[in-house]
């Protein structure tokens, strides 16, 4: 009984190095992408926060701006208008029409 070696062609062994190459570079180009997507996410985060946070500080300024006192004391001066509480109806909208 002879054993039989069966001789592999190169052409199979240059084809498998090829797949192999072509699923290597795939594999590292994801890597890359995945790397950059993650570095974006980061960044953009960061832009969240700082615009949250201007966000915060526009709200508390607006806040501060539209209290009773600091609208009273220019419409006082300003326009002669003075607030009074009888002049107040529970759950009715005012409309004020200015002609000149």
């Amino acid at each position: 009984m002879k054993s039989e070696v069966k001789k592999i062609s190169i052409l199979y062994v240059l084809i498998a190095c090829l797949l192999m190459s072509v699923v290597l570079i795939v594999y590292i180009n994801n890597i890359i992408n995945y790397n950059k997507l993650s570095v974006e996410i980061v960044n953009l985060k960061d832009e969240i926060d700082k615009t949250k946070g201007e966000n915060d500080f526009l709200r508390t300024e607006y806040e501060q701006l539209t209290t009773f006192e600091k609208i009273n004391m220019p419409a006082r001066e300003k326009f002669g208008l003075y607030f009074s509480d009888s002049a107040l109806v529970k759950n009715e909208v005012l409309k004020i029409n200015i002609t000149k």
